[in-house]
């Protein structure tokens, strides 16, 4: 009888023990801002005229994800900041995600095989991150 009462004290001791450790562990995380979902996906249309960015602003957003498609017949490619795509050849896709330090006005451009207007800004601006998603808020 006493065998068994010191192996459930054993065992309640060694669970209250590990829940202890557990949150030794959660409480040394570093902090985070806890916002969700502040990744923006920017579509990118490349074709041998120029290029087409879906937004030219982020607010409150500093990674943003570039889905950039050639509809040209000739090849091309994608430069904004210090990122860039190889040549993407007609009718493919290449995809990269930037995380921008900095809240500022950003210069894009294709080089390769476009017209030299075939440039623009996408502005990075501080903010409050408000995404309402596919859903009507009240």
């Amino acid at each position: 009888m006493h065998r068994s009462r010191r192996i459930a004290i054993a065992l309640a001791v060694a669970v209250v023990a590990a829940a202890a450790v557990a949150g030794a562990a959660l409480a040394l995380r570093p902090a985070t801002t806890g916002v969700p979902g502040t990744f923006v996906t920017i579509n990118v249309r490349l074709t041998d005229k120029g290029v087409t960015v879906s937004r030219h602003s982020s607010v409150g957003v500093q990674v943003i994800g570039f889905r950039i498609r050639n509809y040209g017949k000739k090849a091309h490619n994608f430069i904004i900041g210090d990122r860039s795509t190889n040549a993407i050849k007609p009718g493919q896709f290449d995809d990269f995600a930037v995380q921008f330090d900095v809240f500022k006005t950003y210069t894009y451009r294709c080089t390769l095989n476009c017209p030299k207007s075939a440039h623009g800004k996408i502005k990075v601006a501080q903010g409050n991150f408000q995404d309402y998603g596919r859903t009507r808020q009240p």
